[in-house]
């Protein structure tokens, strides 16, 4: 793996290829457990699955957590109990007291509600070309969580589920059982960084790494499969004053990586992105987001010798409904609209509208308007004499619209491998539940399959517990995953050897 400004490492261990087709999968509901002070030994099987269990955290991977690559049918009995007894939040089975009566309607609702979470879902797309899945996972870094406890309460979240002795372990067996072709993940202390290396080498994976701005001690990683990708080229972003933009002074980063499928004429370039968290400065998240996409616009430019085709991941920190999330999906976002303290859908709050040069900064980076010229006969460019009045009023009316209306406009067309559903649930601590992460996919790529995720639904039906990380969550986010293919393409072809990282 390659930091950025180090040197590349070298990858140990086998890799596990994932050519085969997903398939819908029920997928149990738990995560690792973690480690209790009153916890009984693996062997006791009792029907209160969760004040048994076994005190090394990474055995509830071979539980549960359905691979849409692999073919998970070792339902061993543990499984099985797990799966049919247990309550997901870590409390007591759903079984039926004596003395009171249960709505069955209400029971069957709680069952469907229970084997729906995290189940894998298919789409019938038809035949694509090169299939590869992908994951996006905020870890929780354990600097910033230990800033921040006041957002895991202990009734919610166990000391011991916090602990990043614990919590790390678990993390890495969740995404080895997973075992996705591409991992992008954030908030990754770099103090970690060594540790995560080997541990992803030995899953077979190579990996980049982007540190965070200045002082911060956490940053973004992105991973592959060393059998199904080879790294062509990358590109760090730091958003802090880019492009001289004084007013964009916070510290968060993106990283950009095109990768070639062996073997094919195919090319993918995986953005990993982590955006401010601040709930009031909607100015700010936009002026990332602006800043990320058109670095992918100019990266895709700076590149023409591959028709590439993009995911961008990760932790966005603005809910389905937002004006950013819009602006992402649609393209578009009025700017005179735009209100600071609710642009991320994250919180309610008083008009705070964009100020007049955050509006010409952004308008700046997407011009709509260009001079029509042609060439004459010496291949000299000028302007159109026959029309130029009539261009010059059509100009006019425009510029006047676009000072009274201004509309910032993208060139990237994206739609999210997720239902942008207000009710879904990617985060949960103590300040809300909502979703926040995405993976977003461009044009030439369908999706087939994603990995669900939880609902307000199932918040109410008390099956996702009252915060993360606990027994069944090993971070405050949960991963999304989600597989592609190409709609078209050229065969494969000999090519070229892929470069390798230097």
């Amino acid at each position: 793996m390659k930091e950025e400004g180090g040197g590349s490492a070298k990858s140990s261990g086998s890799s596990h290829p994932t050519n085969e087709k997903p398939r819908r999968t029920n997928v149990p509901k738990s995560d690792a457990k973690g480690t209790h002070q009153n916890v009984k030994r693996s062997g006791d099987r009792s029907h209160n699955r969760d004040r048994n269990a076994p005190k090394d955290p990474t055995k509830w991977f071979n539980q549960g957590h359905a691979n849409p690559h692999e073919n998970n049918n070792n339902n061993n009995d543990a499984s099985h109990i797990h799966h049919r007894n247990q309550h997901p939040s870590g409390g007591v089975p759903n079984h039926r007291s004596h003395g009171h009566t249960h709505n069955r309607e209400e029971d069957a609702n709680r069952s469907d509600l229970r084997r729906s979470l995290f189940e894998w879902e298919e789409f019938d797309v038809g035949k694509l070309n090169d299939t590869f899945s992908v994951v996006s996972f905020n870890l929780l870094s354990p600097t910033i969580a230990s800033n921040s406890m006041e957002l895991y309460p202990d009734f919610a979240c166990p000391p011991e589920c916090l602990d990043w002795r614990n919590r790390r372990d678990r993390i890495v067996q969740h995404i080895h059982v997973l075992n996705a072709d591409i991992v992008c993940v954030q908030e990754l202390d770099t103090g970690d960084l060594d540790w995560m290396k080997k541990r992803m080498e030995a899953f077979g994976y190579l990996g980049l790494y982007k540190k965070r701005f200045g002082n911060k001690p956490d940053g973004c990683a992105t991973f592959w499969k060393k059998s199904k990708f080879s790294l062509v080229s990358h590109k760090y972003l730091d958003y802090y004053n880019a492009h001289g933009w004084t007013w964009l002074d916070r510290d968060n980063i993106a990283l950009m990586v095109l990768l070639n499928p062996n073997g094919t004429n195919e090319y993918l370039c995986s953005t990993n992105t982590h955006i401010l968290f601040n709930k009031k400065r909607g100015d700010i998240k936009l002026g990332q987001l602006s800043v990320l996409i058109n670095e992918m616009n100019n990266f895709k430019i700076e590149n023409p010798e591959f028709s590439m085709s993009w995911i961008m991941c990760g932790d966005f920190n603005c809910t389905p409904e937002s004006q950013l999330i819009n602006f992402v999906s649609e393209s578009v976002i009025n700017l005179k609209k735009a209100n600071c303290s609710t642009l991320s859908g994250q919180k309610r709050g008083e008009y705070s509208p964009l100020h007049h040069s955050i509006i010409s900064s952004l308008l700046s980076l997407f011009p709509s308007e260009s001079e029509e010229v042609m060439e004459d006969t010496n291949g000299k460019e000028e302007v159109n004499e026959e029309k130029s009045e009539e261009k010059e009023a059509i100009r006019g009316k425009k510029k006047h619209k676009k000072e009274t209306n201004p509309e910032l406009r993208h060139p990237l067309n994206l739609r999210s491998a997720y239902p942008l559903d207000p009710e879904a649930i990617t985060t949960y601590h103590k300040d809300g539940q909502m979703m926040v992460d995405y993976i977003w996919y461009s044009e030439g790529l369908e999706r087939n399959g994603l990995r669900k995720v939880p609902t307000k639904s199932h918040l109410r039906a008390g099956l996702i517990g009252k915060g993360w990380p606990n027994l069944h969550q090993c971070s405050d986010h949960i991963p999304l995953m989600a597989s592609f293919g190409w709609k078209f393409g050229e065969s494969a072809q000999e090519q070229e050897e892929p470069m390798e990282e230097s």
